[in-house]
């Protein structure tokens, strides 16, 4: 079991304590993470155990923390729906977070098709959806801008009739994204082309592009997952706002006309195993204060900078190429200290 913990240890350290609070916009100061050791590491061993990450939480351990840390401890457990989905945030395969949030479904969802004969039936299909319910997309064009509002919903695109009239989903987690089959969402709009409004929510094996002045990803709240999209956005690609908490991963955002791929505004994000490629106002921009987590990511080819930190904004960058940009491959401004 994984605890805050990349190594996939079992055992979460003090930096790996560092870089999940931070993951969640929380800052902390060494003395500050020092005293979350000393209350949580019972066996004194200098690391935190699952067991002991767990305990953390208890009314006895969060009196003997100061104000401030047992509010941020509180933070970390009102951030997500589970204690669960905790254990796997920082860890290197956010595959258990995805099969967590999947198998919470399997009582409660109802699963339904949508074909490709009709580029408008998306649309009416999400506005129908119930909580927790899985929308099967067949691969093939729709023309409306969606949006995300109904709990738990999980829209899996890419899904192909077979000869026998049977149901195939192709999907990322077993193949590249250069070779999955996904579903387009194609509009000309000042809208997003996909906007999400909800806590939580599912976005998988889909090609989003918007040749409007509205991006093709709006993620206004919540801590949705974005899984093997391919985004691209005349006017830019993701825009994460409103305290977001969204996981991306393996997706592509390529070719941004007038504006960036990613921009992260006073929020956060996982972003892990994606490619930024092409764009004109930087590959990922973070501001106001925002703090992502970025690991394993390429930024190539851009016309502006890779990765621009901007107003303040912080964050952790790991194991990333940076390479053949029109600026600097990461740009850091007006108090931006990642």
């Amino acid at each position: 079991r994984t605890v805050f913990n990349k190594s996939g240890s079992g055992f979460m350290t003090r930096e790996e304590l560092r870089i999940g609070m931070l993951t969640l916009g929380l800052q902390m100061t060494d003395s500050e993470i020092d005293e979350m050791l000393s209350v949580g590491d019972v066996n004194q061993d200098g690391r935190l155990s699952f067991e002991e990450f767990n305990a953390m939480h208890t009314s006895a351990n969060t009196r003997r923390m100061s104000n401030v840390i047992a509010q941020c401890w509180d933070r970390v457990f009102e951030e997500a729906p589970k204690v669960a989905e905790k254990f796997h945030m920082v860890n290197k395969c956010a595959k258990p977070m995805r099969d967590f949030r999947k198998s919470s479904r399997v009582l409660t969802h109802k699963k339904r098709h949508v074909a490709c004969d009709n580029p408008k039936a998306l649309h009416p299909a999400v506005d129908s959806c119930g909580q927790n319910d899985i929308l099967e997309v067949e691969s093939g064009v729709f023309t409306e801008p969606i949006v995300l509002n109904i709990e738990g919903v999980a829209l899996v695109g890419g899904v192909q009739n077979n000869s026998e009239g049977d149901l195939n989903t192709s999907s990322s987690s077993h193949g590249s994204t250069s070779t999955t089959t996904r579903t387009k969402i194609e509009v000309n709009s000042s809208h997003p082309a996909v906007t999400i409004r909800v806590k939580r929510c599912f976005l998988e094996n889909f090609e989003i592009i918007n040749h409007g002045t509205g991006p093709a990803i709006l993620v206004d709240g919540g801590y949705p997952d974005l899984v093997n999209c391919v985004v691209s956005g005349q006017h830019g690609g993701l825009l994460v706002k409103g305290r977001a908490h969204p996981l991306v991963k393996k997706s592509v955002f390529h070719d941004s006309g007038r504006a960036w791929g990613m921009l992260i505004r006073e929020s956060n994000a996982i972003i892990e195993d994606c490619h930024f490629t092409g764009n004109s106002d930087g590959g990922l921009v973070v501001e106001r204060s925002s703090s992502p987590w970025i690991h394993n990511c390429t930024f190539t080819k851009g016309k502006g900078c890779g990765i621009v930190f901007d107003d303040t904004a912080s964050g952790v960058v790991m194991d990333c190429q940076i390479a053949q940009n029109g600026c600097s491959g990461v740009l850091l401004t007006n108090g931006a200290n990642p």
